[in-house]
């Protein structure tokens, strides 16, 4: 400690702690508000890109079926 620092009082030290929690909660509650924001993004980020994939696997063999058809000529059984 400096010589210039006065030691704080039981009282003190008691206001500052409350101070301080105050400020942990209100940080806890940001915190917690910002993780279940980043999870919806992550989970919409996620379905964004895997749901299109999905739908190419089944996409793609029907439009190559398609464009494929009236090469080998049985265009008219479908």
């Amino acid at each position: 400690m400096n010589s210039e620092q006065q030691p704080l009082s039981q009282p003190d030290l008691a206001a500052r702690l409350v101070a301080i929690e105050h400020k942990i909660d209100a940080m806890s509650k940001i915190v917690n508000r910002l993780r279940f924001y980043f999870l919806v993004t992550v989970i919409i980020s996620v379905a964004a890109v895997l749901l299109p994939a999905i739908g190419l696997v089944w996409a793609i063999p029907q439009f190559i079926n398609n464009y494929a058809a009236p090469l080998s000529g049985n265009f008219l059984n479908q």
